[in-house]
């Protein structure tokens, strides 16, 4: 089975089979210091492609940068820690328990991500080719007979692995400094200014600087603490001011 993401960001897209009927969409909220993305699973129109018979909400993922984000599946809110915990060196890879009750793991790579059963592939994920050097194709993930009869996990995991592949999670470097920029605004502003500029400067680095997976980091964050800061100072002159 083909499923193709277009377009190819895995937080807002619409997802097909090979005869082009719509299996599943995906739409992200943002509003300041929180993202949730809900996916959603459809009924297609045998006789209408592109059109769908019914719809429903199969998942949402809170994205949280400084805790375990949150997926909310089949009736259960589980952390992504305790469902699908990382493992081995750098966290590359995923692990999760099928309803069959048996192991799956995400492997993590600079440019795909393909999903293990021991040592078996039973999916695989293909970024999108431009044609350059061979035939061109949208984005898709090649799900393996195995897997079929648990296409929504499937589904649902390599929609948040994918995410992290694309490297708009933080780096554990930018979240300590955005960790410590907070207790310094928060607690110790006065005598914290250096310190602060310090912090910020790497901040603008590395939100600037692209990651692994060639995706730049995004700024919000910067902003965000740029913004605190401003409210700080504002609220320390009315204090002084008094």
């Amino acid at each position: 089975m083909k499923l193709t993401f277009k377009p190819p960001h895995v937080r807002n897209t619409v997802i097909t089979n090979e005869q082009g009927h719509v299996l599943y969409s995906t739409s992200t909220v943002f509003s300041f210091g929180t993202r949730e993305t809900v996916i959603k699973k459809h009924v297609p129109n045998e006789f209408n492609i592109g059109r769908v018979e019914s719809s429903e909400i199969l998942a949402n993922i809170e994205w949280h940068t400084f805790s375990s984000s949150v997926i909310h599946y089949d009736g259960m809110k589980l952390a992504t820690s305790q469902f699908i915990p990382n493992k081995g060196i750098l966290g590359r890879r995923r692990v999760f328990r099928g309803p069959d009750g048996l192991s799956y793991k995400w492997k993590i790579g600079p440019r795909e991500c393909i999903l293990m059963l021991g040592d078996t592939e039973v999916a695989r994920h293909h970024p999108v080719n431009l044609g350059f050097k061979k035939a061109g194709h949208e984005a898709y993930l090649e799900v393996f007979s195995p897997v079929e009869h648990m296409l929504d996990l499937v589904v649902l995991t390599f929609i948040y692995v994918e995410k992290l592949r694309q490297g708009s999670q933080e780096s554990p470097g930018t979240i300590a400094c955005m960790h410590r920029l907070n207790q310094l605004i928060s607690f110790n502003m006065k005598d914290s200014c250096e310190d602060c500029m310090s912090l910020l400067m790497i901040l603008f680095w590395s939100s600037a600087t692209p990651s692994h997976a060639g995706a730049r980091r995004p700024m919000y964050y910067l902003h965000f603490i740029l913004c605190r800061l401003a409210s700080t100072i504002r609220g320390t002159r009315g204090r002084a001011r008094e």
